[in-house]
């Protein structure tokens, strides 16, 4: 059921009565008139552009440009100011803008009404007409568990959940469980080595044996290049008897004297800092190289000279890389000894731990009873402290799809024979494994040029360059071992997830890193003969959370878990309700985390998904302004008007009386509800109803610090400023809900 909203209503008709006066007198002009909110109501309420946009097609310069707006603008005012148009108070020109003013006699009354009668509904429009929506959202990795870097797409994809439901859409929510990757054979074998009882939070405990597996794993890689990089260098030295020191070919007596030294003390002295000496040589050549001093040296020992410079920079590299992994290697070892000892006796071979972590994942993706039974066991303890966590902030699941399911269906081979049938698919000539030929299909299929946003002729310019680079990579789909990759499991999933559901739109909240590999299953799909499901899927990306003191990093174990925040929170939070006089204990740690959710959910969403943002606790607990606590207290404080005033609110009154600015303020952004929740369903944005619910506080902040409500000076502005009062308190109720922060009735 379509409601008829006050302003939207005003706002139709004015459109309409603009482009009567646009055909009557511009029939040429095609572009629609439309009317855009004044961003201070001191200029008007309602302005419009269409003078400039006609006067743009007419005029040649800049300055005709000008007054032909103006006078354009002119036509219109003395045109639409003629007609008497209800609930417009004046009309004018100004600076060819077309404003106009809104006539709050009436219209204050339309509006609160409108908000008093529906209630709950207020702000619902059928823009979903019942369509099946799936909104897949959290799906972490059960490797450790969710953290504030990830904990944004939780909040996300339930606020999303919210919104779609609000609006009519049938929406299903679904955790994606990643059990099959190589992280979670790496933890899978970890935890096969430890005898050890778990203890804590399961996902915790998880969370650092991953870590130490990885780490560990990282620094017996690091350790065989740094043995490789030693043996190199020394092989390279080992030269210097020859041609290197041959002081007639090379100039540079540095270079000769210093690498002399160099090749004598490594080989006399065991204990050297042979690191260092690499750093050190490959600053010499540098500077021999940039002063093109080797140009009268022989080919032959100029391009060694060369090779060896190279291979130094990338053994620069390799040895900043194990410096800072030794250094996590260092923080796990003092964090969590118990474990990471164990391990790192365990795991002294790192061929042997790619072997034993290679066979997990073909014995799981074969169904293999014990590591099924193994895989299965560890994910399900993750998932059981990740609902844990979640349920701490109001978010649920309709369902959960695992992975590995899907492979064992049989799904994932269909789709890569569908593939294959369809002669889509080319093969490595060294490891044999399918790939999928995007590169081909960009210049065949216009589905796949249009999801990466390519014309045909930019892809032959880029081929006729031999620039293939610049061309969107192909899609591998298996390894080589003959197990499947997360892309090609997530094709078969995201078929799974509109043929089962019968879905019309799915929202896949994953994080802005992992657009290309959406763009890759979209296109999978239409060259599999999905090109209508193809269309159904929205990548709805966002951007990772960090603290401003912090670098998230899984692998290495730095990462601040979700609750970790939401304990925090609620003591910060706490700090605030002891003040509070007349309070029970129990109802100051209820109202705790009610503001602490509160707090953590608005932060969450506050930003537009596509920006990073830093989660900063001075702003994310103010109650000044901007922040979920903010919106808390001024819900109360309008709740305790109504207290005081015993819920007896009038049926009707005087709204003419509503004559302050601030009113007409609170009375236009209360108008506006209905339009922030279709913008922020149509753009999948929930952070402007963050925006709108605190732009509409801050109106109702300054207002009841203002004027008196239960005082006011006459009875029928006292009712009308009582179901004022009341229609803000139902807006931004609906507004938090949407959002999913507590709605708090005292604090």
């Amino acid at each position: 059921m379509e409601h008829d909203y006050p302003l939207r209503k005003l706002r139709k008709n004015l459109e309409n009565l603009l482009l009567n006066v646009q055909t009557d007198f511009f029939p040429n002009s095609s572009v629609p008139p439309s009317l855009e909110i004044s961003p201070n109501r001191a200029f008007c309420d309602l302005f419009s552009t269409i003078s400039f946009q006609i006067a743009k097609m007419k005029s040649k310069n800049k300055k005709e440009y000008k007054r032909q707006a103006m006078m354009i603008a002119d036509l219109f005012v003395k045109e639409l100011s003629a007609k008497k148009i209800p609930l417009i108070e004046k009309i004018e020109n100004k600076n060819g803008y077309i404003n106009f003013f809104i006539d709050y006699t009436k219209f204050s009354g339309d509006v609160i009404k409108s908000i008093i009668s529906l209630n709950e509904k207020y702000g619902h429009f059928d823009l979903g007409r019942n369509k099946n929506v799936i909104i897949e959202h959290t799906s972490p990795n059960p490797i450790h568990p969710i953290h504030i870097g990830t904990a944004r797409n939780s909040v996300l994809g339930d606020a999303l959940s919210r919104l779609f439901r609000f609006v009519g859409y049938n929406v299903k929510t679904r955790m994606y469980v990643d059990d099959m990757g190589r992280q979670v054979a790496y933890l899978a074998y970890g935890i096969s080595k430890l005898p050890l009882e778990p203890y804590g939070k399961k996902d915790h405990w998880i969370g650092m044996v991953y870590s130490c597996v990885a780490t560990i794993s990282e620094i017996l890689k690091y350790e065989t290049e740094l043995m490789d990089i030693k043996k190199r260098l020394l092989e390279f030295l080992n030269q210097l008897d020859e041609s290197l020191l041959n002081e007639k070919e090379i100039p540079n007596t540095k270079l000769i004297k210093t690498l002399k030294k160099i090749s004598r003390n490594l080989k006399r002295y065991p204990t050297i800092n042979w690191i260092e000496k690499v750093e050190i040589i490959f600053n010499i050549l540098k500077d021999l190289l940039a002063k093109n001093q080797i140009n009268r040296i022989s080919t032959a020992l100029k391009e060694k000279l060369i090779g060896f410079f190279d291979f130094l920079k990338e053994a620069n590299k390799k040895i900043n890389n194990a410096r800072s992994w030794f250094k996590v290697h260092a923080e796990l070892r003092e964090r969590w000894p118990l474990i990471f000892n164990h391990l790192r006796k365990k795991i002294a071979d790192l061929r042997t731990l790619e072997n034993e972590v290679s066979s997990l994942m073909i014995k799981y993706e074969n169904g293999d009873p014990e590591v099924k039974k193994l895989f299965r066991k560890i994910c399900n303890d993750a998932l059981e402290g990740f609902l844990e966590t979640l349920n701490r902030v109001s978010i649920t699941f309709d369902g959960f799809d695992w992975e590995s399911d899907l492979v064992w269906d049989g799904k994932v081979k269909v789709i890569i024979n569908r593939l294959k049938n369809a002669g889509w698919i080319i093969y490595d000539e060294e490891t044999g494994v399918p790939i999928l030929d995007i590169r081909r299909a960009l210049q065949e299929v216009p589905e796949v040029r249009e999801i990466f946003d390519l014309s045909l002729e930019k892809i032959s310019q880029i081929i006729k360059a031999n620039d293939l680079d610049s061309l969107p990579p192909n899609l591998v789909l298996m390894r080589k071992d003959g197990t499947t990759l997360y892309t090609t499991r997530d094709i078969a999933y995201a078929i799974e997830k509109i043929s089962r559901f019968k879905a019309d739109l799915v929202l896949n909240v994953i994080g802005a890193d992992q657009t290309l590999p959406q763009k890759q299953l979209r296109s999978a799909l239409v060259l599999a003969g999905f090109p209508d499901y193809a269309k159904k899927i929205i990548h709805v990306a966002y951007e990772l959370v960090q603290l401003p003191s912090a670098k998230i990093s899984a692998r290495r174990g730095r990462f601040i878990a979700f609750d970790e925040i939401l304990d925090e929170a609620e003591e910060k939070a706490y700090e605030f309700v002891a003040t509070l006089p007349n309070k029970a204990e129990e109802e100051k740690l209820k109202i705790a985390k009610a503001v602490a959710v509160g707090a953590v959910r608005y932060a969450l969403l506050s930003s537009a998904p596509t920006r990073p943002m830093i989660f900063d606790w001075d702003r994310v607990l103010n109650l000044e302004s901007n922040s979920g606590p903010f919106l808390q207290y001024s819900y109360a404080r309008a709740v305790s008007i109504l207290r005081k005033a015993e819920f007896k609110l009038p049926q009707d009154a005087d709204f003419s009386t509503l004559i302050e600015d601030i009113e007409k303020e609170i009375i236009l952004r209360l108008s506006l509800f209905p339009d922030a929740i279709e913008s922020a369903v149509r753009q999948m944005r929930p952070d402007i109803i963050v925006e709108y619910a605190n732009k509409l506080a801050i109106a109702f902040n300054s207002f009841y610090q203002r004027f008196p409500v239960l005082r006011a000076k006459t009875t029928e502005l006292r009712n009308a400023r009582l179901l004022l009062v009341e229609a803000f308190r139902i807006t931004l109720r609906n507004a938090l809900s949407l959002l999913g922060i507590p709605i708090l009735e005292r604090m």
